[in-house]
């Protein structure tokens, strides 16, 4: 199994792909659906920026207007303007996430209390969409607001000591076909993936991040906390890959600074969910060069047995 990136000049990159359940299940299932891809050369993190904060703070607070006209009361203050805090960030993202997952598990247990105001019922009215409108608001001016924040220590170790770069490789859209674009993995999927990332040296092709949250990557970027329910591996795959550069990656899960915030929220390095790798490049030196050159003239992907 393996994946051919062509250039428009008839030039390819391969990834050859692991031999193992999880990876097979994943090749095979978006192999059938035909995926188109757009590829990229981009930093995984937000950076810092002067940007005018106005607008998506004022779009939160009118999400939040909005929910108080259904009966929902919203469990923490917003001040005027915002803050800069990323913690402020952090604590409205998880509004968001958990807003989301508690409309899901609603059809599984329809008198799930809300996670932030358990008085709280959703209109009879009200569909899935209709919600995640209102609270999706949040979500997206939550990241607007990112690049403004005022930076703190593991945001600054990670920009100025291991700056983190990357071919992101996202897919647009699908041939017609009735397969679902999305494929669940199971916890053995999962953990396997899990262990192997870090016994493996080279620049890794790993799953970009599905996930209705934050990875954990991005959790200790923003001094979040890894043990909360949005923090998550790769629970699963729209078919969306990242082929890394260079062992930056690694090198920051094996530095003092991501050991003591990990222990600082009582987990192991062992214990955390960090990346998903589905392969490799192999004579990657001479590929990386091919990559980063010629992504202006990307082709296409296809998925060769």
């Amino acid at each position: 199994m393996k994946l051919q990136i062509t250039f428009l000049d008839e030039s390819v990159v391969e990834i050859s792909l692991f031999q193992n359940n999880a990876v097979a299940k994943w090749f095979k299932h978006f192999q059938k659906i035909n995926l188109n891809y757009e590829i990229s050369s981009k930093d995984l993190i937000y950076r810092n920026g002067i940007i005018n904060s106005s607008k998506p703070w004022n779009q939160i607070k009118s999400a939040i207007d909005k929910l108080k006209q259904i009966n929902y009361t919203f469990p923490f203050s917003i001040s005027d303007e915002f803050d800069r805090s990323q913690d402020t960030l952090n604590q409205l993202h998880r509004f968001f996430t958990y807003n989301v997952l508690w409309y899901h598990d609603l059809h599984l247990e329809s008198d799930k209390k809300n996670p932030f105001d358990e008085n709280f019922k959703i209109p009879e009215y009200m569909s899935f969409q209709q919600w995640l409108d209102i609270v999706d608001e949040i979500n997206v001016a939550v990241h607007q607001l990112e690049p403004a924040c005022h930076p703190h220590k593991n945001k600054k170790f990670i920009l100025d000591q291991h700056p983190l770069s990357m071919i992101i490789c996202n897919t647009t859209r699908k041939s017609h076909t009735d397969l679902d674009p999305w494929l669940q993995f199971t916890i053995e999927d999962q953990a396997h993936n899990f262990d192997e990332y870090m016994a493996l040296e080279s620049p890794m092709v790993i799953l970009n991040d599905s996930i209705l949250g934050k990875s954990v990557l991005q959790s200790f970027y923003e001094n979040d906390d890894p043990n909360a329910q949005d923090c998550t591996g790769r629970l699963g795959s729209f078919g969306g890959f990242v082929i890394e550069l260079d062992g930056t990656r690694k090198n920051i899960y094996r530095s003092p600074e991501f050991t003591s915030w990990a222990q600082s929220h009582n987990r192991a390095l062992d214990s955390l969910p960090l990346e998903f790798p589905i392969g490799y490049i192999s004579n990657f030196e001479n590929q990386r060069s091919t990559l980063l050159q010629k992504i202006k003239i990307y082709k296409n992907t296809k998925f060769i047995d």
